[in-house]
């Protein structure tokens, strides 16, 4: 699986160059969340997905009603344009929006970042797929994907310059997780780990939601 193999190799590459006391801040923080029991409450298969609207960086309106008018879907959730994964993950799914599209499934990818930030990274990854801005995570939360960083993480990440968009004194991020809908608005899979390097490929995601059609 191409994307598996993609954040492999993006992992071993990026362990090499890391500090080992910052990677040991970050594996903790990893297992520390997978202990804590908070994938537990996540959305579960058999779910209904509250309504939502949000606004896309063109100006449109992405409405969840109106895409379930049109068949099952996937929602996308990913932690924002800094995260390396998250971008080798959008860009393995633009590989194949064209699949998607022809199948008959729609994709909409939610980012809990401003217009300017998703902006740029629909430009730099040349993506044609719809990804809507959710700088409160209103979406996510009603889903139970939003958790807290620890502070210890965020002072590493910023040593590691990485410009996470603050909110507020905290940082709350969304596992990344993907979701397919049908169209009654019931989760038919979830796909998430709370290791974040860990991702659903689109193959495996596209050949769930066609059982749905």
């Amino acid at each position: 699986m191409a994307l598996v193999d993609d954040l492999l190799a993006h992992n071993q590459s990026a362990r090499k160059r890391i500090d080992p006391d910052a990677l040991a801040v970050m594996d903790q923080a990893t297992q520390s969340l997978k202990e804590s029991g908070f994938g537990e409450g996540i959305i579960r298969v058999g779910d209904t997905v509250p309504s939502f609207e949000l606004e896309l960086v063109d100006g449109s309106k992405f409405s969840f009603d109106e895409a379930l008018s049109k068949g099952p879907g996937v929602i996308k959730f990913y932690r924002g344009g800094w995260c390396p994964y998250c971008n080798i993950e959008l860009q393995s799914y633009q590989q194949m929006i064209g699949e998607f599209e022809e199948a008959g499934i729609w994709l909409l990818a939610i980012a809990p970042e401003e217009f300017d930030r998703i902006g740029a990274t629909i430009q730099k990854r040349e993506l044609t797929f719809p990804i809507a801005a959710d700088p409160d995570q209103k979406v996510a939360r009603s889903l139970n994907l939003v958790f807290t960083l620890p502070s210890h993480l965020i002072s590493v990440y910023e040593k590691l310059g990485i410009d996470i968009m603050r909110t507020g004194d905290q940082i709350e991020l969304p596992v990344p997780a993907t979701i397919i809908i049908d169209k009654n608005a019931i989760v038919a899979a979830n796909f998430f780990d709370l290791d974040y390097t860990k991702r659903k490929d689109p193959v495996e995601v596209l050949n769930a939601a066609k059982t749905l059609l």
